[in-house]
């Protein structure tokens, strides 16, 4: 045997290993991808369960007596529920508070006309219902998606010492449930019939509500409508530059 032709075993054990190395490669960065696309799969599954989620929420207010009372609960997925009872005292204090900072805010208003005051205030609410105009058509698009399953609404209102007083008020107070039904079943998917009382108290002074709704969306319809408008909010800010 000729030395040319004469090859070393070693040889031949490296170029095993070479190939095992870079079979061991190749299903190493096939692992990687297969786990990549599932990762992906899974992801596009669950935002799309999550889209068409519907989200319920539950809403009770209370007032009597110069007390509040607020509760709100969020549930979807039938197990996920979030529950925050918010105490309106401490809103009250916050702002209340807000209002003593911006004090000096208030005495050059105050050392202002009141056709200064009167022009400021217009416009304000004219730039306010500019902007409420302008996203007003996704705002409704989406209200006419929401679902209103249930809606409780109570009053008890009374003055001791004037009965017209009191029955005048109870008038108002049931133009008022009227006008905001009548907008509800305008705008939304009212699924039950609301109840509505107003109790007139002739016996003893006393205002009381009573306020429990309970309405659901899909998440994807929020996030859509929330787009559109956070869209053309920057729309108009670039259109105002």
């Amino acid at each position: 045997m000729s030395g040319n032709n004469y090859r070393n075993p070693n040889d031949y054990s490296l170029n095993i290993l070479q190939m095992e190395n870079n079979g061991c490669k190749e299903v190493s960065i096939l692992n990687w991808w297969i786990i990549l696309v599932v990762i992906l799969i899974i992801f596009a599954v669950f935002m799309t369960i999550l889209m068409f989620t519907r989200v319920h929420i539950s809403i009770l207010y209370k007032h009597e007596r110069d007390q509040d009372y607020l509760r709100v609960i969020i549930q979807f997925w039938m197990f996920i529920r979030i529950e925050k009872e918010i105490p309106i005292v401490e809103i009250k204090d916050r702002m209340e508070a807000r209002a003593e900072m911006t004090g000096s805010t208030d005495k050059e208003e105050q050392s202002m006309g009141f056709f200064d005051k009167l022009l400021d205030r217009l416009e304000m609410l004219k730039n306010f219902m500019s902007t409420i105009q302008q996203i007003w058509p996704t705002i409704k698009s989406f209200l006419q998606k929401v679902r209103i399953h249930t809606l409780t609404w109570q009053t008890q209102i009374g003055m001791v010492d004037d009965a017209a007083i009191t029955g005048t008020i109870s008038g108002v107070i049931w133009g008022i449930k009227g006008s905001v039904i009548g907008m509800l079943h305008q705008y939304m998917n009212v699924l039950a019939a609301p109840k509505i009382l107003v109790n007139p108290v002739f016996q003893k002074n006393i205002a009381a509500t009573y306020l429990e709704c309970m309405f659901s969306f899909k998440i994807g319809q929020a996030i859509t409508a929330f787009m559109q408008i956070n869209r053309q909010r920057k729309k108009d800010e670039v259109s105002d530059s």
